[in-house]
């Protein structure tokens, strides 16, 4: 009986011995498993900073090209600025008389317009203007006077920063 015993200890060692093995493998392959998501994660993150690097070493260069720029126009506007005011002092600025302001009813309105449908030629490009500017006058909006004189809302804009511009002046 001593040696069933003896066999029965020894089984019961050998398959402690195997389990405890078993467990070192499966932790073994469970850590290298996590090494390599680890590295994986790690050359994800390398990628990112050389990129995002690269991306801000050509937002520098754009940073100081704009800069370059902006001393560029701040130095053109001062120019610009200086021969104005150059021009101002060496010719004297003479009133610019306005032309007369001209009563127009609805029914001749709309018969002006639709005469002026040849608004290349100059005369009547002049004539739409002055209209415009009498319009704007008379306190109606930029659009309102586009839409009445059939001309473009840009240039109807025009005519007003212009008339606001020699106001202020």
């Amino acid at each position: 009986m001593k040696g069933i015993e003896v066999l029965y200890w020894a089984l019961s060692i050998l398959i402690c011995l195997s389990m405890v093995f078993a467990i070192l493998l499966w932790c073994r392959s469970w850590r290298r498993e996590e090494r390599e998501e680890t590295e994986k994660q790690i050359r994800a993150l390398s990628e990112g900073t050389a990129r995002l690097a690269a991306s801000m070493e050509m937002m520098e260069h754009t940073f100081a090209s704009l800069e370059a720029a902006d001393e560029q126009f701040s130095r053109q506007i001062e120019d610009l600025r200086d021969a104005v005011q150059r021009l101002r002092t060496s010719v004297p600025l003479q009133p610019v008389s306005q032309p007369p302001v001209l009563e127009v009813s609805k029914t001749e309105e709309s018969h002006v317009v639709s005469s002026d449908s040849d608004s290349n030629s100059p005369e009547l490009a002049g004539d739409q203007y002055a209209q415009a500017r009498t319009l704007l006058t008379q306190g109606q909006s930029a659009l309102d006077v586009a839409r009445t004189l059939e001309m473009g809302s840009a240039e109807v804009n025009m005519i007003a920063r212009m008339m606001n511009t020699k106001s202020e002046g």
